[in-house]
């Protein structure tokens, strides 16, 4: 088996229906790097892979709340340094970003990841919260939200190259309370 230095995880939930919905975030982190590393997309492991040289990037098409099952299914063939799960967060504003090693979450698709994972590192991108929290994050995004999503998501992708080549603790203090906009 070929060792490969980190996995990245983007959650959403695959087809155009949700493609720019909040629950989303992490899909569009992923599109973002491979789109500036012109990386492509292929199907294996029940998800959309792009592989660089030292760096795997997926999107499970399992629908969030089984996601985890992909991200079981290349582990099982593969090995990784490090396995990072970028996701959106509810309990952040919109732009802000929060990486953490652990802890709680009642995010169905990292709740899923963690039943075949121990270890990874969480990217949370805030998305606010409104109403009621399951229609809320299948909304797309506003115009004015949009805006501020695009800034984001270029920190965001800033943030999973430091994460490759800065201590994570560095990393960390970089990122974690910086408002994003």
């Amino acid at each position: 088996m070929e060792r490969l230095k980190t996995l990245f995880v983007g959650l959403g939930n695959p087809g155009n229906k949700f493609s720019m919905t909040r629950h989303n975030v992490g899909f569009m982190v992923m599109d973002k790097i491979c789109k500036n590393l012109n990386l492509k997309f292929t199907k294996e492991h029940n998800a959309l892979v792009a592989r660089g040289d030292e760096a795997v990037f997926m999107k499970p098409q399992t629908f969030m709340n089984l996601s985890g099952s992909s991200l079981r299914s290349i582990t099982q063939t593969e090995f990784f340094d490090k396995i990072v799960v970028v996701y959106d967060e509810l309990d952040l504003p919109l732009g802000k970003i929060r990486i953490r090693e652990k802890g709680r979450t009642t995010h169905n698709g990292v709740l899923s990841i963690m039943n075949f994972v121990d270890k990874f590192i969480r990217v949370r991108i805030g998305i606010g919260r409104s109403g009621n929290t399951k229609e809320y994050v299948l909304e797309k995004f506003s115009k004015e939200e949009l805006a501020v999503l695009d800034r984001v998501l270029d920190r965001a992708v800033e943030c999973l190259t430091d994460i490759c080549n800065k201590k994570l603790s560095e990393v960390m203090n970089g990122y974690n309370g910086h408002d994003g906009t």
